[in-house]
């Protein structure tokens, strides 16, 4: 990998006190950093060693502004430069502030690093070469807790809310369907097995969590509910055997070309229409495929995204 090249506008009265010492620790940091003291002797033209070498080569470049710098005539020049460097070549422009100085009006809208103490600056520095590197120091994201983001296994939903969610998935998974019927299942005479009260309050709890969806008709109560992608994949991993074969054998249709759509899935896959559908749906939402409807109920597939090659090879 070739290093970053960075080049370095300062003003003299900064070289001694810091900026010598900051360039030094960029280059033991794995950065190319251009300096005037390093990069050009007597004879050199000042303006191709400066502009043609230095500023347009690089793939950042920072600007020490102290009490010093912002009142040069010859580092106001650079920044100009750098500017459209910046706008015209996607160079990155990083202000290193000393001195609590004021910084200058082009730059108000750059995030800079301010360094108050020149002899430690372990922090700041590190910051500085991450912004050069492009890492990004952001935390993984966690798995949040279901009272928050819904839940994560079905075991995580108890009593009337367990018999619901599972009796409402099976009735799916039978009429190869995410809408279902709550009066089919629960409410037909001679099935007491739980009060339209608790159905409903545990229908609304679901919904809450975002395993359902409510569909309401004519009556003020749902007489229906559709189930979520996210709702029916719970459901799924622990009561659908066939599962993870069926993402396999669908992704990997998708990607060697065998199945272009829905339809030709459903088709040749082997399995049912609405696991064949919810395998589909899920490889879009993951951003292994981009897909679209069309009026038909067809779903095409647009384009395959490295991920879906990625992940079939993790899962075999």
């Amino acid at each position: 990998m070739t290093p970053p090249k960075v080049f370095v506008s300062h003003a003299s009265e900064d070289k001694e006190r810091f900026v010598l010492g900051f360039a030094e620790r960029l280059r033991q940091g794995g950065v190319d950093a251009w300096l005037d003291l390093w990069e050009m002797g007597p004879g050199d033209s000042l303006i191709d060693k400066i502009f043609d070498e230095g500023i347009k080569e690089s793939d950042a470049f920072i600007i020490v502004l102290s009490a010093h710098s912002i009142e040069k005539p010859w580092v106001k020049q650079e920044l100009d430069v750098a500017c459209v460097n910046r706008i015209n070549k996607g160079s990155k422009l990083i202000p290193v502030v000393l001195d609590n100085c004021e910084v200058p009006q082009v730059l108000t809208s750059t995030i800079w690093e301010a360094i108050k103490n020149t002899d430690s600056y372990d922090a700041e520095f590190g910051r500085i070469l991450d912004s050069i590197f492009g890492t990004v120091r952001k935390p993984p994201l966690g798995k949040p807790s279901a009272a928050y983001a819904g839940f994560h296994s079905v075991s995580s939903v108890k009593g009337v809310d367990a018999f619901v969610y599972k009796e409402v998935c099976a009735e799916a998974l039978r009429n190869e369907s995410y809408r279902v019927s709550l009066k089919k299942i629960f409410l037909e005479e001679g099935n007491p097995q739980i009060s339209s009260e608790e159905l409903y309050e545990s229908v609304e709890y679901l919904t809450g969590y975002g395993l359902f969806e409510p569909h309401k008709e004519l009556s003020t109560k749902p007489d229906k509910v559709v189930i979520t992608g996210s709702g029916f994949e719970l459901f799924a991993r622990e009561n659908v055997p066939d599962l993870k074969d069926a993402y396999n054998t669908i992704g990997l249709a998708v990607l060697n070309g065998s199945v272009s759509n829905l339809f030709e899935a459903k088709k040749s896959c082997g399995f049912g229409e609405l696991l064949t559908e919810h395998v589909f749906r899920s490889l879009a939402t993951g951003g292994h495929i981009k897909t679209a409807e069309l009026i038909n109920g067809d779903i095409s597939v647009l384009s395959i995204f490295p991920t879906l090659r990625r992940t079939l090879v993790e899962e075999n």
